[in-house]
């Protein structure tokens, strides 16, 4: 792949990454001196959304969507239904 066409991609998905890290971060911070952490539901799937979105569009930028289409899928985000998440 050549890297002039791979640089707009990769910095058009590294915003919602990066809004991601600032918000585990934030949470981290608020938690602070705690043994746990504890994420709402929704909270925690918006995460994992945003980190399958970037992967499954790099991998189709990087022709890796074959392989990953042949492998078991894995979708953390169909977990039943609590009112939290202890991390």
């Amino acid at each position: 792949m050549d890297t002039n066409s791979f640089e707009p991609f990769v910095t058009r998905r590294l915003h919602p990454a990066r809004v991601t890290v600032s918000l585990l971060n934030h949470e981290l911070e608020l938690a602070k001196g705690a043994k746990e952490v504890i994420l709402d539901r929704n909270l925690l799937t918006s995460v994992i959304s945003t980190l399958e979105i970037f992967l499954e569009d790099y991998d189709a930028q990087t022709g890796r969507e074959a392989a990953r289409a042949a492998a078991p899928a894995q979708r953390f985000v169909e977990m039943p239904k609590t009112t939290s998440v202890k991390v």
